[in-house]
């Protein structure tokens, strides 16, 4: 039988106006089936799982179409869909992450650096140090410039016990302020450098990574 998606449409159109939305997704199902890339339909299935309460279908469907969205390279509409997701399931990071990594790609830094700060700060509260640090230095790719997060990240190594990436870092802070003559209290880079050689390392509680 020739594949024909006004009939499937129609046929999910009925069973919703019957109240059927389990029978609705499957018709719609069916089209993917045959145009698996079809965005309307994806998000259609998105928002009727939605209706039912089932929200983790919902995401997935979702996320397809937002992975479609980055493949044809529409970012604007990826953005919007993954902020709907991050909606859907606050406790999810993944939705997060690739908010960051878009907006990163679009250079909008504004909506990205909050995203990358709060992502690192959850890691830290669940004790996941590596994950934060990885954070930050995806975060320092796209600013090399930004000098607090550079000493957000020497502070981390610091707290991990990482004395030769944390010398490393603030010396790579220090030389940047002195290129661009920052010389704020927060640049005092040389005093806890020399800590770090004179002690083995800082009693440090677990650093903040805010702006």
């Amino acid at each position: 039988m020739a594949y024909n998606k006004s009939k499937f449409v129609e046929s999910a159109q009925k069973l919703l106006n019957q109240g059927k939305v389990a029978q609705a997704i499957a018709e719609y199902q069916q089209i993917l089936k045959y145009e698996p890339k079809d965005q309307v339909t994806l998000m259609t299935i998105g928002e009727l799982y939605i209706r039912q309460g089932e929200t983790f279908q919902a995401i997935d469907y979702f996320e397809r179409l937002a992975q479609i969205f980055v493949g044809d390279g529409f970012l604007t509409k990826a953005i919007a869909v993954y902020k709907r997701i991050a909606k859907l399931a606050p406790e999810e990071i993944r939705p997060l992450e690739r908010l960051a990594d878009l907006y990163v790609q679009q250079g909008v830094m504004s909506e990205a650096r909050p995203l990358f700060l709060q992502l690192a700060e959850i890691h830290l509260k669940n004790n996941r140090q590596p994950e934060a640090v990885s954070l930050l230095k995806k975060l320092l790719l796209a600013e090399p410039d930004n000098l607090r997060i550079q000493i957000r990240l020497a502070d981390l190594y610091q707290a991990m016990g990482q004395s030769p990436e944390a010398i490393e870092t603030y010396v790579s802070a220090a030389q940047r302020a002195l290129a661009r003559a920052d010389v704020s209290p927060e640049f005092g880079q040389a005093a806890r450098i020399r800590r770090i050689r004179e002690h083995g390392g800082f009693d440090v509680a677990r650093p903040r990574v805010g702006r």
